[in-house]
């Protein structure tokens, strides 16, 4: 979904790009269609959209696609025993310049918190004077 640094969420979309495939990101749901068409449920603003895509794709997901399983024991003891194949950058035939802070598209210049504040009001009264005020407040907002 995103990278752990600047969390820009650029990665997936360039990755897709440098290989000319399709990307949907923000993915939380996958229904598998036909063997290469599957339909993700992504999140999208507020809510969410639905994507028919043609695979090969590359999918960014969160959390809610996959709930992780408790590990075994006996997959621990099989897991330190497996070799991990590792590619350095000769292996892929990627220059230097072309990754890391160096072959980065995007540079974060500034991070700053921002501070948050609503107005809050608490009615009193029983609910039936509540009910009068919050229709009150509505009305004098243009809300209804």
């Amino acid at each position: 979904m995103a990278s752990s640094d600047g969390a820009t969420e650029w990665v997936g979309p360039q990755i897709a790009a440098f290989l000319n495939i399709a990307v949907v990101t923000m993915v939380r749901k996958i229904e598998k269609r036909e063997s290469n068409e599957w339909i993700a449920v992504s999140d999208w603003q507020n809510g969410y959209r639905r994507v028919q895509i043609r695979l090969p794709a590359l999918l960014t997901v969160t959390r809610e696609l996959n709930r992780p399983r408790a590990l075994s024991f006996s997959g621990i003891l099989k897991a330190r025993k497996k070799e991990i194949e590792q590619w350095d950058l000769n292996d892929l035939g990627i220059p230097e310049e072309a990754v890391g802070a160096k072959g980065s598209p995007t540079v974060v210049s500034q991070m700053a918190t921002i501070e948050k504040r609503r107005d809050v009001e608490i009615l009193r009264g029983n609910l039936e004077e509540k009910a009068d005020k919050l229709v009150s407040r509505l009305d004098e907002a243009g809300i209804i």
